[in-house]
């Protein structure tokens, strides 16, 4: 949660000219400049919220104070806070969540804490029946809210690995993205996007989540952390191990799919069985096709060590994206 405020308006001025040989000089005290403004926009290219929110509170300049001479005072800076495609902005009042904007288009901006407005210098009330006025107003407080930033990254294709099943160095075999990958189970920390780029033109944006394990949608391991984002996938691509039981891990995940939400059932979700290539991987293969056609799912078997199955995965996700039409 993060407090924001906007700046306040600057007082209006009185003063009166003071000139040589004009002893009467009139009131020209300016106005007050306006607050700056609190702004959440989009910056294409971030994947995290970063530092934009490792402050608990994030105010905008207060509006200067009006000068004589007729002179306004500056107007405070805005502050804008840099949140990746996919940012939903919750509004906390009284314990209750509010959703105040969800931008998901890299144009958008928001404005979350409106700016105080400068007061009037005295030179604006001067009339004919009051020549020396000095009256002023003050000006405005800014805007003060809480808020809560939930990110769901946008992808055309969101990997969900179980556990040491490769869903990372599956992601680099795709996309020749260069990353530090293990052989530890939940050895991916944080989401992870990379473009599969394709012989005709057209780019796939891929995204790999945490290890999912038993559990993860009540809160088990660091997928469940990280589920939302699939919620704006295009295709969901299981991705599991020929190394251990195959039919266990979809039967796993897929319960934890469903148990975090049933949107994600609807969505189109394919099966990709790695390893492949390693001695015994056979009779997994056999015993997963047979329950994953029960799903109406039909796997594919890949291997990034040799490369079998890899060209085929790229052609199956264009063909359901429509790259190809």
């Amino acid at each position: 949660m993060v407090r924001v405020r906007a700046g306040n308006g600057g007082h209006g001025c009185v003063a009166f000219r003071r000139e040589a040989r004009v002893p009467k000089g009139g009131p020209d005290g300016g106005d007050g400049g306006n607050g700056g403004r609190v702004i959440v926009r989009v910056k294409p290219g971030l994947v995290s919220f970063g530092h934009s929110t490792a402050r608990s509170r994030i105010a905008a300049e207060h509006g200067e104070p009006g000068m004589p001479s007729c002179k306004s005072g500056r107007n405070g800076k805005d502050r804008i806070i840099p949140v990746p495609e996919g940012t939903a902005v919750y509004r906390l009042e009284n314990g209750t969540e509010h959703l105040i904007g969800d931008l998901t288009d890299p144009s958008q901006s928001l404005i979350l804490a409106k700016a105080g407005t400068g007061g009037k210098g005295n030179a604006r009330f001067k009339s004919a029946t009051n020549q020396t006025p000095v009256e002023f107003t003050q000006g405005t407080k800014g805007e003060e809210i809480e808020i809560r930033l939930v990110l769901r990254l946008k992808s055309d294709v969101c990997l969900l690995g179980y556990p040491n099943s490769g869903h990372s160095r599956l992601l680099e075999c795709l996309t020749g993205s260069s990353q530090k990958v293990t052989g530890y189970p939940f050895s991916t920390h944080t989401p992870r996007m990379a473009f599969l780029s394709l012989s005709h033109g057209h780019r796939i944006l891929l995204l790999d989540l945490p290890s999912l394990g038993k559990g993860a949608s009540q809160g088990g391991g660091l997928g469940s952390r990280f589920l939302r984002h699939a919620e704006r996938s295009r295709i969901l691509l299981l991705v599991l191990s020929l190394e251990g039981n195959g039919e266990e891990q979809l039967e796993v995940l897929l319960d934890e799919l469903k148990s975090y939400s049933e949107d994600l059932m609807k969505k189109k979700n394919l099966v990709v069985a790695n390893k492949i290539d390693l001695p015994g991987a056979s009779k997994e293969w056999k015993n997963l096709a047979v329950a994953a056609s029960k799903q109406g799912l039909f796997p594919l078997g890949v291997s990034c060590e040799s490369g079998q199955g890899i060209e085929e995965l790229k052609e199956k996700l264009c063909r359901e994206l429509g790259c190809n039409r």
